[in-house]
């Protein structure tokens, strides 16, 4: 997307400016739309955690339950439950953030360095 961007912003003529414009703003729009899909699953896997600790104190149990309650518990409230990106890191808000912050400011020393 950052070479669609500076090719735009270098280009003088106009039909080559929206055409590579309209591919940018179109991937970037993709690229947050599956960033939205991707990380509402790892929320989605963690929105049980109240829920069972509620039950786990509100409601008597026996001792063979209790004890698969707790494990799930604790296995939700480890490491992300989601889609990881090859083992790195998982697909959350926060590291989308990291990633566009990167991205731009890839943008900005490469415009620096054109100038």
């Amino acid at each position: 997307m950052n070479v669609y961007i500076i090719a735009a912003l270098c280009d003088e003529q106009i039909i080559l400016l929206l055409i590579l414009s309209s591919i940018s703003i179109l991937g970037i729009t993709v690229i947050f739309w599956i960033n939205h899909c991707l990380s509402s699953i790892a929320e989605k896997s963690h929105s049980i955690y109240k829920p069972l600790n509620s039950r786990v104190v509100r409601n008597v149990l026996n001792l063979k339950l209790k004890l698969k309650i707790f494990s799930t518990i604790e296995r939700i409230s480890g490491p992300v439950i989601g889609l990881y990106c090859y083992e790195l890191f998982p697909f959350t808000n926060y590291m989308f953030y990291l990633f566009v912050k990167n991205c731009v400011l890839f943008f900005i020393l490469v415009m620096n360095f054109l100038k």
